[in-house]
């Protein structure tokens, strides 16, 4: 498709043109694609509030060197991550091509470019609509998009980084007449891309791929008749669910299919809209990881002017959570193109285009719901830059609510795609908690004062503390925070000093911030030392072993509890267990692998004595036996005098440097033990062996180390005659 100079752009698919900027135009009825991408979201132990807050200003989504960009008559061209980040994807002129190209940006969580804007479709060729992106909570990511003048819905996969995963995958198994490609991606990686036939007038079709871009099948027929394009959204198990527009009886209706993994429908095709006056259309469902999911929609007259926004819940199962809603609280004129984005149970948000504050231009708004379909404060205009017209609307959410709406505007006079950040409501700390407030005189620094805890109504808040000045922070330079730890920086002698004042302020992942002073008490007294009776272990002991008694002298404290902690010199913890004052092995040791650990251990009384003391823990080398004993040769040949070599004796000892004695023993498989004998590690006959003896003779062999630890082993000596046949 051609970009229109000026401030005209054809409309997809009908040769009809639009007109984008300027006063004293109406806006038109647009078919529109809108498609709900799954949102990966991490299960919330607590609801989290959606905020219309802004999080920096207005930005631009497109390069300044693109001035035909624009989102266009599309749905979903946005996507999160886990992390935050995000990727917007739209249509601008390309010179060489001399066509329309499929752009895309990352963005980092704080709204920063990744990179520079590539093209998503390795087929440059013919105009190529821009389409839909779906991303999964890793980052990795699928754009599909209608290629019109080659007839053909295509896709591509890329990986988190924004890298192609292979070439573009052509979706649509017949050319003729397609248009509007959406997409949707489970948790797995695969996929489904839906579009329609006939301009928007024939059968809704989708086909679903595995995670590695690879068809499931044939495309299938979704429904058998449309009059404006689909929308589909997948959970995290692969479960999906399509809406279009089709006839109800009364005008056009929001209809909707469900289906699982496999492709196969769960029950039959339902109508989605209650109110069937007039015209419902412009369909975009969005799907929650469980299956549930939400769809709004645009409705004519309902609202009792123009267009007004509808939306509907529905549960996991297919039924409605309740019946369909209102979205726009302005009804004067026309509100339109919706799009919805959701956060799980954290709620969703649905942005549209609405009329401007002087009643004629044409903006962005959007309103936030929890869960529950309860709206979250008031709707909101989202666009700042208010020249020319603003629409065509896209908005995704992360797991924690943070939101971002894109459409296509006007920057410096020309069309641009632009964008919006929103961050999650966020409510300052209200308190700081000190578990210990005292400490007593002669503790080295170091020594911890209490832990720290912050008040906070937000649900999952992450805290940083810090001394900060200010009335009440005489004492902070005594004192140090680490992590949530209030710990001395001096030794405190309680005749010079008996109380230090602090000043410590808890921040939020927001910023936000909270100061409390606190007194922190020296105690007099001689300052109680941590010995542990015992430090060292013999290797190979059982698990359970117990090394050593925990004792804290000068204090008279029946509660004292000792605990594994965390930190500097707490590498071994993991290989022992405290129980009451007992330290004991959790591990069977080897003083040839590791011959020592450091452990950190927290020591606190019920009068809030408290303390921090590494010891280090030896394992101590234990003789061991031999474990094998091999013999080079095992063959003795018949009619050699006595005292001739049959082979050398070898054994395996882990205790280095051992010096090692070989012997014939008694015991089973001794049968011929007189018949050899065994100088130093040599093994030799004790007597001629008679031409007809026995073919084979068995000996017992002991190796004894320098501890008498012994191994045995019984050998079989094969009579040689082969001398003797000869």
């Amino acid at each position: 498709m051609r970009s229109m100079s000026g401030s005209n752009r054809l409309r997809f698919g009908t040769g009809k043109l639009l007109g984008l900027m300027g006063r004293g135009w109406e806006f038109p009825r647009i078919r529109q694609v809108r498609h709900g991408s799954l949102t990966t979201v991490s299960s919330l132990e607590a609801r989290v509030l959606l905020s219309s807050t802004p999080a920096g200003g207005e930005f631009q989504v497109s390069p300044s060197t693109q001035p035909s960009a624009t989102t266009g008559l599309t749905g979903q061209t946005i996507a999160f991550a886990d992390d935050g980040s995000f990727a917007s994807i739209w249509t601008a002129w390309h010179e060489e091509y001399g066509s329309d190209v499929t752009y895309l940006q990352r963005f980092d969580a704080e709204g920063a470019p990744l990179g520079q804007a590539t093209i998503v479709n390795g087929y440059p060729f013919g105009a190529n609509n821009v389409g839909t992106i779906a991303m999964k909570g890793d980052g990795s990511f699928v754009v599909a998009w209608w290629n019109p003048s080659e007839d053909f819905i295509a896709a591509r996969r890329f990986d988190a980084t924004g890298a192609p995963l292979g070439g573009d995958i052509v979706v649509s198994q017949i050319h003729t007449d397609v248009s509007s490609a959406t997409v949707a991606i489970s948790d797995d990686g695969s996929f489904v891309v839906s579009w329609v036939y006939g301009y928007q007038t024939g059968p809704v079709m989708a086909r679903i791929y595995d995670p590695q871009g690879q068809a499931l099948g044939n495309e299938f027929e979704i429904g058998t008749s449309s009059t404006g394009d689909s929308s589909v959204a997948m959970s995290a198990a692969g479960d999906f669910v399509v809406t279009w527009t089709a006839p109800d009886g009364g005008g056009d209706g929001i209809f909707g299919q469900r289906y699982n993994a496999a492709g196969s429908a769960v029950g039959s095709v339902f109508r989605i809209n209650g109110e069937t006056a007039n015209d419902q259309r412009d369909s975009s469902v969005v799907m929650n990881p469980d299956g549930s999911f939400i769809v709004v929609w645009t409705s004519t007259a309902q609202d009792g002017d123009g267009d007004g926004i509808y939306a509907r819940r529905y549960e996991a199962d297919g039924d409605p959570a309740g019946p369909e809603f209102r979205v726009n609280t302005t009804t004067a004129q026309s509100q339109n193109q919706p799009a919805v984005a959701t956060a799980g149970e954290a709620g969703f948000v649905v942005s549209w285009t609405g009329i401007g504050a002087d009643g004629f231009d044409r903006e962005i708004f959007a309103q936030w719901y929890d869960s529950t379909g309860a709206p979250l404060d008031e709707e909101v205009r989202v666009n700042s830059t208010t020249e020319g017209i603003q629409w065509f609307s896209a908005v995704a959410m992360a797991s924690d609510g943070a939101t971002v709406v894109n459409w296509s505007g006007v920057a410096n006079g020309q069309p641009a795609v632009l964008g919006q950040r929103y961050r999650r409501n966020n409510e300052a700390p209200t308190d700081i908690t000190l578990t210990g407030d005292s400490v007593l005189e002669g503790l080295p620094a170091g020594t911890v004062v209490g832990t720290l805890s912050g008040t906070d109504a937000d649900a999952s808040e992450t805290f940083t503390y810090s001394l900060v000045p200010g009335a009440g922070s005489t004492g902070n330079a005594n004192f140090e925070i680490v992590g949530n730890e209030l710990r001395t920086a001096a030794v405190f002698d309680f005749e010079t000093q008996a109380s230090y004042s602090v000043r410590v302020r808890v921040t939020d992942s927001f910023g936000e911030s909270f100061d409390k002073i606190f007194t922190i008490q020296v105690s007099d007294g001689v300052a109680p030392e941590t010995t542990l009776s015992n430090q060292t272990v013999a290797e190979n002991r059982p698990r359970g072993t117990v090394v050593g008694s925990f004792a804290v002298n000068d204090v008279i404290d029946a509660k004292i509890r000792y605990t594994l902690v965390n930190g500097e010199g707490g590498s071994g913890n993991r290989y022992f267990s405290i129980v009451g004052n007992e330290l004991r092995t959790k591990s069977r040791f080897n003083f040839e692998g590791v011959s020592s650990y450091s452990i950190r251990v927290r020591v606190r009384g019920s009068d809030g004595y408290e303390q921090i003391k590494v010891f280090t823990i030896h394992v101590t080398d234990v003789n061991e036996s031999p474990t094998s004993l091999k013999l080079s040769s095992t063959r003795a040949e018949v009619g050699q005098p006595a005292h001739a070599v049959v082979g050398q004796l070898s054994a395996t000892d882990v205790d280095a440097g051992e010096v090692l004695t070989y012997s014939l023993v008694s015991g089973r498989g001794d049968r011929d033990n007189a018949s050899f004998r065994i100088v130093g590690d040599t093994l030799q006959t004790a007597t001629t062996l008679p031409p007809g003896g026995r073919s084979s003779l068995t000996i017992r062999v002991r190796v004894t180390d320098s501890a008498g630890n012994w191994f045995e082993r019984t050998f079989t000596i094969k009579a040689d005659r082969s001398r003797q046949l000869a």
